[in-house]
């Protein structure tokens, strides 16, 4: 068998400084691999969090949809393409009243991180998300309360 020629032999080595680089604004040394371990975690973590906070408001809403009308599947959808999807991105000012906005913000908050350009404040992706679902869960518990229900005959 002849000589089979791989590609990159560097690949899984570390560099020849031990995998250490000079943190520009201390000057100190850092062993990148735990540095970008620690903040990939903190990254996971934070938006892990904010989508679990988006999925309960979402589900507040949801939840509001489907006791206030009988076709909570259809509004849901239009509210979820066309103002989620449309109406926020043309017009900038509609971001603080976007689920979507709020879960983003959020996330990029917690994760600390400027990868991602959020359309919210973290503040105000957390107050709105909040408010979002005590007015929701507000009214649908008191659209459930006056709901009647009958026996099947």
């Amino acid at each position: 068998m002849g000589d089979i020629r791989r590609g990159n032999d560097n690949v899984g080595k570390l560099p020849a400084n031990g995998g250490q680089r000079r943190n520009p604004l201390d000057g100190q040394w850092r062993n990148t691999s735990i540095d970008l371990l620690d903040d990939g975690l903190q990254i996971v973590q934070g938006f892990t969090l904010a989508v679990i906070l988006g999925s309960v408001t979402y589900c507040s809403v949801f939840t509001l949809l489907s006791v206030a009308t009988n076709r909570a599947l259809i509004i849901g959808l239009v509210y979820v393409f066309l103002w989620e999807g449309a109406v926020t991105s043309i017009f900038r000012g509609t971001n603080y009243l976007s689920i979507r906005a709020y879960t983003m913000g959020l996330g990029v908050d917690l994760g600390d991180t400027n990868a991602l350009n959020p359309l919210v404040s973290g503040t105000t992706a957390l107050i709105g998300s909040l408010i979002v679902i005590a007015v929701a869960t507000f009214l649908a518990n008191r659209r459930l309360e006056q709901t009647e229900v009958r026996e099947a005959t």
